[in-house]
């Protein structure tokens, strides 16, 4: 019997679409998954103790559960992962092998009897604690006992496995869904678009991560720049209030994974301007690889990850003048956007999902399943 994959998620199913699902939905092409939405608290999702069990796309089940106020808080969680592993074993068919997965330092990976226990953090949770409004003493000694406890360690990132300190250990960058891009160029930019060329775009969540003072010297030289994405509540509120008030800056707010083509198609250059501190230099922007899937150049900050991709259509800048520079040369030179593309293809996610499978060591034999 093939074993059935339980993916303990770090977000839920229909939040933000970012490594889990990407990664999740390609594996589901070779092995049942079970995804597992982190508890929630009754104040958003109903009865405390309560189960709902569906299934979201072929191949991937769903499963549901509520749990105490505050269900990650020390103490409560005793009770919601109690409540958790209870879930687990009533949905999971008796004799069924598992291979357990978890992206979230939260769930211990003892909640089910399974054949293989993976930690694969899609973040430094650490260095991120802060920004989350969590403690970093907490998340660490939650992290020490993921790593105790599985039987293989991942990461989006060496930076990750260097901090953790495994040797059992792989790497699996963040992936990019090529097919979803490949029209880019065939479509006309989205309609709410009203900017004049050239465009730098930037798709994502406008927060902490970002370096706002970069966007402002984007559109202080006079280029248009295009915002896609949601603002955190309270971060640099009338800052970037300033920001979209200038008449060459739009932003468009939260928009869902199907427009962002149109949008794409509507910007010169993509850029990636985050704050160089530890939380992202454990990460692998997902939006650098959305961007080239759609065959657009790329400038970003210095990161770790962006410098692994190694390409001609990468730039970085490490201060503000370059860049400006950067992302104007980029978005006024010519670019080989099928080039572009075909780059982006090698690191799709149904390659990711293949080399999950063989680095996690979840056996060849399993894939694939249809």
């Amino acid at each position: 019997m093939s074993p059935l994959l339980v993916w303990l998620a770090g977000v839920t199913w229909d939040g933000i679409r970012g490594t889990d699902r990407h990664l999740v939905t390609a594996l589901s092409r070779h092995v049942r998954v079970l995804w597992v939405d982190p508890p929630q608290s009754p104040l958003r999702a109903g009865r405390p103790g309560s189960v709902l069990l569906g299934t979201e796309v072929a191949g991937v089940s769903r499963l549901r559960t509520v749990g105490l106020p505050g269900p990650d808080r020390a103490g409560i969680d005793r009770v919601t992962y109690a409540w958790l592993g209870r879930a687990l074993r009533n949905a999971v068919p008796a004799g069924q092998p598992i291979v357990l997965v978890s992206t979230s330092p939260h769930p211990p990976l003892d909640l089910i009897e399974s054949r293989r226990r993976i930690y694969y953090p899609t973040d430094d949770f650490v260095a991120g604690a802060v920004l989350m409004q969590k403690s970093p003493r907490r998340i660490a000694s939650l992290e020490a006992r993921r790593v105790h406890e599985a039987d293989v360690v991942g990461a989006v990132s060496q930076v990750i496995l260097d901090r953790l300190g495994v040797t059992s250990s792989f790497v699996l960058p963040n992936g990019c869904d090529p097919d979803a891009f490949s029209r880019t160029d065939e479509l006309p930019p989205h309609p709410l678009v009203r900017l004049p060329l050239p465009v730098a775009g930037l798709v994502g969540q406008l927060s902490p991560r970002v370096d706002v003072s970069l966007l402002e010297a984007v559109a202080h030289s006079g280029m248009s720049l295009l915002l896609v994405g949601p603002r955190q509540r309270d971060f640099q509120t009338s800052r970037l209030d300033r920001l979209i008030a200038l008449p060459n800056v739009q932003w468009v707010g939260a928009r869902g994974f199907e427009e962002l083509p149109g949008f794409l198609r509507a910007i010169d250059v993509g850029i990636t301007p985050y704050v160089v501190d530890g939380f992202n230099r454990a990460s692998f922007p997902l939006k650098t690889l959305e961007y080239l899937s759609a065959g657009r150049p790329v400038v970003s900050t210095p990161l770790p990850g962006t410098s692994l991709l190694d390409c001609p259509w990468v730039r970085t800048a490490d201060d503000t003048a370059s860049f400006v520079d950067r992302v104007r040369d980029a978005a006024t030179s010519t670019v080989d956007r099928d080039a572009v593309r075909r780059f982006a293809a090698a690191h799709a996610w149904s390659e990711r999902a293949h080399e999950f499978l063989r680095v996690s060591g979840i056996e060849p034999a399993y894939a694939p399943r249809r």
